[in-house]
C-alpha cells in the first residue's frame, strides 16, 4: 500500500484496496522495454519492485534523463491525453510492475463516487511535482544576465 501512497497522494484507504484489485501484475528482466516512446498503450503503470530508465531520442540516440524506482508510476500521460508514450522506458534490473487498464480505471471510476477526481488530483499532483524538479534541473542560470 505505501508504493500506492507514494504516487495516488488523495486517494482513500478504500480507493487502495479496490485501485490494487484491479492492478495486474507482471515481471521483466533486465533492459527489457516496458514502453517505447510512441507507443499508444492505455494503461497506467506502477513499478512495485525494481528501477527504470527514462530515454528520449535526441537527435537519433537515445538520451536517458529520469529514473523510475518502486512506487513510481509511468504512462500517466499517454492515459490522460490518449496519445503515444513520451518517452521509452527501460527496466535496469528484474522489475516487478503493476498494470492499470483504462477499461479497469473506467470501472474504478463507474463503481467508486468521487474515485476519480481524487485519482486524477493525484495525478495532477505528481505531474506537477515531476515539472518543478525538471525546471530545477534545467532552468537554474538559464536566464541569469552573467
Amino acid at each position: 500500500m505505501e508504493r500506492l501512497n507514494k504516487s495516488f497522494k488523495f486517494l482513500t484507504s478504500a480507493d487502495f484496496v479496490q485501485l490494487q484489485k484491479k492492478m495486474r501484475i507482471f515481471e521483466s528482466t533486465p533492459e527489457t522495454v516496458l514502453i517505447k516512446e510512441g507507443e499508444q498503450k492505455q494503461a497506467l503503470f506502477l513499478i512495485q519492485e525494481g528501477s527504470a530508465r527514462v530515454e528520449k531520442e535526441f537527435l537519433g540516440a537515445s538520451v536517458p534523463f529520469s529514473e523510475l524506482r518502486t512506487g513510481d508510476i509511468y504512462g500517466e500521460m499517454s492515459l490522460i491525453e490518449q496519445r503515444g508514450a513520451s518517452a521509452t522506458v527501460i527496466c535496469n534490473e528484474a522489475c516487478k510492475i503493476a498494470v492499470l487498464t483504462i477499461s479497469d480505471l473506467k470501472e474504478l471510476v463507474n463503481m467508486l463516487p468521487g474515485f476519480e477526481a481524487r485519482f486524477y488530483h493525484s495525478l495532477a499532483y505528481l505531474l506537477s511535482v515531476r515539472l518543478r524538479e525538471t525546471n530545477e534541473i534545467v532552468v537554474p542560470g538559464m536566464f541569469s544576465s552573467g
